[in-house]
């Protein structure tokens, strides 16, 4: 039944060549090929190795990866579609698991392989749970801080539902996924568009998954990411626009404040820890920009972010 399966890849790639061939290469070497593979070009001119695939570039005008999965959703013609982070390195059987487990899933919407992490039990774990920040644990769900859990390695499970789904490597079937669009007021190499991409799928009722049955390793490349002081206001402006979209409860408002403190008081301990220019700034651009957010919580809430579009030149 898999041998007759059509199926395509979507890669958003912004001026990260050497990791994009990496990726190729892994995808030649699969027991199942995809039938198309379309590339979006957010960036400069492309210039791929000869893997013998079946590769379409398509030129997207905007340096924008929600943008970038929109174009490339509107040009799959195949039953089914994978999402690929440019950056990532894939097994050899990848396709082949993450389909037969697709279709094993009773009305399955949305299936992810696990990013592998290196998790060992520290303090600093400690205290993100403890402020409701990014954890790793036994389940995938999304609070309303607008952070996340990840599982680490289950022994004893093999696939679990999820929240959310890492943008890294996503499995959807075509058809039922062109009814949703990713969000381009999150725009650039944007901090949480999987988060709200996701995690509005679940909440429409829609059934996602985590298989432990394949993993893929998360390179996270530096060519192409934001500046410090970039991503931090981007993680600020974009967690708060996401909190008004899906949270805003009195509760649910104390939840996230008390994270915005955690960070507050981590950034501290990195300080003291070792007093670092690194350290020092990230500290600043954090209270710099939740001061820029406090000031335009409004227009944040709105769904209006050009004040912060226009202070780092995103011109879309």
């Amino acid at each position: 039944m898999l041998n007759n399966l059509l199926f395509s890849c979507v890669i958003v790639s912004y001026n990260r060549t050497k990791y994009l061939n990496l990726l190729l290469s892994d995808i030649s070497k699969q027991k199942m090929l995809p039938n198309e593979v379309i590339i979006v070009n957010n960036g400069n001119e492309i210039i791929i190795d000869n893997f013998n695939l079946p590769v379409k570039i398509i030129k997207n005008t905007k340096n924008s990866l929600t943008s970038g999965r929109n174009l490339g959703l509107k040009n799959v013609k195949n039953k089914y579609v994978f999402f690929l982070d440019d950056d990532i390195r894939i097994e050899v059987n990848y396709f082949k698991q993450m389909l037969d487990d697709y279709l094993s899933l009773l009305n399955c919407f949305g299936l992810q392989a696990h990013v592998e992490q290196q998790y060992k039990p520290s303090l600093r774990s400690i205290i993100f749970n403890f402020f409701n920040l990014y954890t790793l644990s036994d389940n995938c769900i999304v609070k309303p801080s607008v952070n996340v859990t990840y599982p680490i390695k289950m022994y004893d499970k093999k696939i679990i539902s999820c929240q959310w789904i890492s943008g890294t490597n996503q499995l959807y079937e075509t058809s039922k996924l062109k009814a949703y669009k990713w969000d381009e007021k999150l725009t650039k190499y944007c901090d949480g568009e999987d988060l709200d991409f996701s995690y509005n799928l679940f909440l429409n009722n829609k059934k996602l998954f985590l298989t432990f049955n394949q993993s893929i390793k998360h390179d996270e490349s530096s060519p192409s990411r934001l500046n410090l002081k970039e991503l931090i206001y981007m993680r600020e402006v974009y967690g708060l626009y996401i909190f008004y979209k899906y949270f805003d409860k009195s509760s649910e408002k104390l939840t996230y404040a008390w994270s915005r403190f955690g960070k507050i008081l981590i950034a501290l301990i990195n300080i003291v820890k070792g007093l670092k220019i690194y350290n020092l700034l990230e500290f600043k651009y954090l209270i710099s920009a939740l001061f820029f957010v406090y000031k335009d919580k409004k227009n944040i809430k709105s769904g209006n972010l050009n004040k912060f579009n226009n202070k780092f030149n995103y011109k879309f």
